[in-house]
């Protein structure tokens, strides 16, 4: 699902762990371990991480794409429109994730399974 799985992650994770670092040691603390595991993840990612052997090739050839090059479907208007869409559907279904325990909790009741 590649960046926006990793993000949907993140925000799972975040629901699950945050609450539990608040208790912990309090809310000033949350940025902090966020921090520690960013780096650490970024120190992972580095040492075992390679270089994709058809980039290389593609570079040793000069046939490889520049950053401009990838960058320019970023020109056309459809992309930034796309963008958008994914935007409010997912920030929609998040804002209604956190909503509806709620509302089920205070027009039902609280759940006695």
């Amino acid at each position: 699902m590649g960046i926006f799985g990793a993000g949907n992650a993140g925000a799972a994770i975040t629901n699950l762990v945050a609450p539990m670092i608040v208790v912990a040691v309090g809310w000033r603390m949350v940025p902090t371990y966020y921090s520690i595991a960013m780096a650490v993840m970024a120190v992972i990612f580095w040492l075992f991480t390679y270089d994709e052997p058809q980039q290389q090739e593609r570079k040793a050839k000069g046939t490889h794409k520049t950053m401009a090059d990838q960058l320019a479907p970023l020109k056309e208007l459809r992309v930034w429109r796309f963008g958008l869409y994914y935007y409010f559907v997912l920030r929609g279904f998040v804002a209604l994730a956190l909503w509806l325990p709620k509302y089920y909790i205070g027009e039902y009741g609280r759940c006695t399974v």
